[in-house]
């Protein structure tokens, strides 16, 4: 696998985007109207914070953007971790 340069400022743009593309589908399943989300890989539907942010990071293609999803599923289970269902 060969090695990506890109500035500060790209890098961070892309953690960006990353975190907000998984922050909006999680943000879909929260609260007493939350929508239920199926995965592909295994067919369950779940409306759990965690379990989705799970099945949706490794899906993410580029490094960057997944290294900024990746904070988010940590916040996430954090929460699930703490409060329970999120």
């Amino acid at each position: 696998m060969s090695k990506i340069s890109i500035s500060g400022i790209q890098a961070r743009n892309l953690a960006i985007k990353g975190m907000s593309d998984v922050s909006k589908i999680v943000r879909e399943s929260i609260g007493p109207y939350g929508l239920n989300l199926s995965s592909d890989k295994d067919d369950k539907t779940s409306n759990d914070g965690a379990f989705i942010a799970k099945e949706l990071v490794p899906t993410i293609k580029n490094e960057f953007e997944r290294h900024g999803a990746k904070q988010v599923q940590k916040n996430v289970a954090g929460i699930n971790d703490q409060i329970g269902d999120c």
